[in-house]
Order: C-alpha cells, then structure tokens, then sequence
C-alpha cells in the first residue's frame, strides 16, 4: 500500500525474525502490531542500521544484545570444553606409560645393517625403555664389544635415545626419535603394537629394526 507520508517503509528480507511485543485493534479492519527484530542465522541485512535505542521497539539493540550474550555464551563454553579436555588428558596415563624390558629376545631384528640379529642388545641386563604418561620416553640398549670385521661391536656398543609415541587408545601407535651411538645422531620414525599377551613390538622404518617389549612396572 502507498502512502505519501514518511512511514519508513522497506520490505522484509528472506530469513529475518522477530517476536510479537505489541497488538493494538483500531477499527475498520486495522491492526497494529508491534515487533521486535531477533538474531537470525540467515539475516542477510540489517534493517535498522542507524536506529536508536527507542525506534521499532528496541529492535536493533534487543537483536544486537541477545546476538553478544549468545557470542559470549558460545566464548565461554568453548573455553569451559577446551581446559576440560586439557584436564581429561592431564589425568588419563598413555596406555603404553611404563618401565618396558627386552622380550622375545631371539626375534630382535635389525634389517639394514650386516650383522641382522639384536639379540646381544636383548640380553643386556642394562636395556630398557620407559614411557611417561605423555607419550615421550627414553631408551638404552646395550650389548658387548667384541670385533666384528674390520670394525668394531664397540662402535655399535651404547645406542640410546628419546622417543615420542603419539596419544591414543591404540593397540597400534605411531611416534618419533632421536637416537644417539657415539657421537652420531640419527632421527625417524617408531611403529608400536600392543598384542593381547602385552608384548609390545617397536618397529623402527630407517634402520628396519624389530624389538619386542614386556612391561616391567609402571
């Protein structure tokens, strides 16, 4: 309907929303109802952009205060969810957390190096790896020196490291060293796998080594 006075008339845009304040009867067959303008996720236009606090009812404002009380809302409980998972991890152990000793000690194995068997290194009494309950740990085998070739068991003597598994339930994992022998440094990446009789195979890609792993305590 046209009217020649200044009524500010615009047509509604898909998407927007309101909530009913106010219905006056005028007679004749008029209503008059008055409305308040409410957050939409599909508002595609503001229809009161310069409008003060008292035109349409508060429209504009009511909508703008209801939008940052659902922000702030929104704000908190992410911060709420994120230190509740922070505190869920801080107290829940990596599964694999523990003092682990040489197990199944005739299939230690290392592929790409002459001498193949680890099983000297699985004897050692002084061979270990420990896990934390953040999945970094440690480790150090150890075998004896005795002349292999032209070179040396000593070369081969202390190999030892640090090692990260990555989180999860598993029984598989995936993780990263850092080893040392000497003075050479080497760093790649781990394959765990927790079989049912609680034997742990530790899978190394760059050298192609096999150790197996029994938990010694916790």
């Amino acid at each position: 309907m046209y009217s020649p006075l200044e009524e500010g008339e615009i047509v509604l845009p898909p998407g927007s929303r309101f909530r009913v304040k106010g219905v006056l009867p005028s007679g004749g067959g008029l209503t008059i109802i008055q409305l308040i303008e409410l957050p939409s996720p599909a508002w595609i236009i503001n229809l009161c952009p310069d409008a003060d606090v008292d035109m349409l009812g508060g429209a504009n404002s009511e909508a703008q205060a209801a939008a940052q009380v659902a922000a702030k809302k929104a704000a908190e409980e992410k911060v709420a969810a994120a230190k509740a998972a922070e505190s869920a991890a801080a107290v829940v152990d990596h599964p694999l957390m523990g003092l682990w000793k040489p197990a199944r000690k005739s299939e230690w194995w290392i592929g790409k190096i002459p001498y193949g068997s680890h099983k000297e290194r699985a004897e050692h009494p002084d061979t270990w790896m420990r896990i934390e309950k953040d999945g970094s740990g440690r480790w150090s085998t150890m075998s004896k020196s005795k002349a292999f070739g032209p070179l040396t068991w000593k070369m081969y003597y202390h190999w030892y490291g640090d090692l990260q598994v990555d989180l999860g339930p598993g029984p598989s994992w995936e993780g990263t060293y850092c080893s040392k022998q000497m003075k050479f440094t080497e760093r790649g990446t781990n394959e765990f796998h927790l079989y049912s009789d609680g034997v742990l195979k530790r899978y190394a890609h760059k050298l192609a080594e096999t150790t197996y792993w029994y938990r010694a305590s916790r």
